[in-house]
């Protein structure tokens, strides 16, 4: 891998029983084997016991970002519970080389009496900030939470947002060797998630190496550098983004990934590049709200630059009704950096043709830095109408010819 190991993961094991009585009595089994110092017990399965985490290994390097997805049930949240100390292994080590933080129930150590000032000194010391790096922090803390005249009010008044708001601003101030991060894109509004973005970037850039486990297929194709899947507790494979959703989406037997709601808002990342305008335009450049099936198409981004930058990644995804992702690229895909100096200009993304037959598309943009370490701007919810052909009912228009290749006649002649 070539990058220190920040986290060894060696044959680790966990099980767990489905009956709460037979549990208790395990449990006082359990304990009392444990006195005598007889671990046998970890080894088999007794009755109505299962394995939620079975035989896992893996190493995450620093700045390393694994992904981790599995249908509900895979042993996710068991691992991260373990790789968090909060479950003890039945078998195998976990080696963790520094901090250790976790995105996983934020706000959990609130204390309801208390405000939210109050909060963040007790609930960032649980986390394992010492006085003088909670006092360096704090600022920083509450600008990124974003609360208002609300810090110094008791947290039982924050609404759900800003209550996670303040538990994502603490964690994600704990200067952490590992991050652990379990479904928290989808919090706070879509601003909000731009800022969490930006962080999480930085802290790449300085080293963190992070777990993400997200059912958006999109985030973890985006931000991993690896994915495990887990398949009934243990590893199905861990490979590279892209054989890896593979893999996920044959054992879940399906075409498509959901993203969130697709409200027409923008949220603004570091704003060191501004979508100023986007245009969908037809062959000959005039704004159109609506291109037929097989058509060109092209979407045209005006932008404002701070200042020089190289090798950026736009991302673009088009979602069908029901959110279902149509289409999803960049122009790294097709091989086509992108550069651009500061001061304004365009940028053209071009179709010979769009394949959509009848029916609504909405076009979500983003534009990041080279290894999504920052999201620079970020346009979600553009809709437009795409028109086929009224007499076929399916969704997509695929261009084909019809010919007809007649054998040749074969005409009997009798003798005369």
């Amino acid at each position: 891998m070539g990058k220190e190991i920040v986290l060894k993961v060696e044959q680790v094991s966990k099980k767990f029983c489905r009956s709460l009585q037979r549990s208790m009595w395990y449990g006082l089994q359990d304990i009392f084997k444990d006195l005598i110092g007889f671990r046998g017990f970890s080894t088999r399965i007794r009755t109505q016991e299962f394995w939620a985490v079975d035989d896992l290994s893996f190493e995450l390097g620093a700045g390393e970002c694994l992904g981790l997805i599995g249908h509900n049930g895979a042993g996710k949240s068991t691992l991260l519970k373990i790789l968090n100390g909060i479950v003890r292994p039945d078998r195998g080590t976990v080696t963790v080389r520094g901090r250790l933080g976790a995105l996983i129930e934020l706000g959990a150590g609130f204390h309801p009496q208390l405000t939210g000032r109050e909060n963040i000194s007790i609930n960032a010391a649980i986390l394992g900030m010492s006085k003088k790096e909670i006092a360096v922090n704090f600022e920083q803390i509450v600008e990124f939470a974003d609360i208002g005249d609300f810090l110094d009010s008791p947290v039982k008044f924050y609404s759900s947002g800003m209550f996670v708001r303040l538990g994502m601003a603490i964690a994600l101030h704990t200067n952490p060797q590992i991050l652990l991060i379990d479904e928290v894109f989808a919090v706070g509004d879509i601003k909000f998630q731009a800022r969490c973005f930006n962080r999480i970037g930085e802290l790449r850039r300085n080293g963190v190496a992070f777990i993400l486990v997200s059912h958006n297929l999109h985030h973890i194709a985006g931000y991993s550098d690896r994915v495990l899947v887990l398949d009934h507790g243990r590893k199905c494979t861990l490979d590279t983004p892209k054989p890896a959703v593979e893999t996920y989406l044959g054992l879940m037997k399906i075409q498509s990934v959901t993203d969130d709601s697709l409200e027409h808002e923008r949220a603004n990342g570091t704003g060191r590049i501004k979508f100023t305008n986007i245009r969908l335009c037809d062959n000959g450049g005039s704004i159109i709200d609506r291109v037929s099936a097989m058509n060109p198409l092209s979407i045209r981004i005006d932008y404002d630059a701070g200042s020089d930058f190289s090798n950026l990644e736009l991302d673009i995804v088009m979602y069908e009704e029901g959110n279902r992702v149509f289409f999803q690229g960049s122009n790294l895909l097709y091989g086509q950096p992108i550069d651009v100096i500061k001061g304004r200009g365009t940028i053209h993304i071009n179709f010979s043709q769009i394949a959509k037959n009848n029916g609504k598309l909405h076009l979500t943009l983003a534009l990041w830095s080279k290894g999504r370490h920052e999201l620079f701007d970020w346009r979600r919810g553009i809709e437009f109408d795409v028109g086929g052909c009224s007499l076929s009912q399916g969704s997509v228009w695929l261009p084909c010819s019809f010919e007809i290749h007649a054998c040749q006649r074969i005409v009997n002649v009798g003798n005369s």
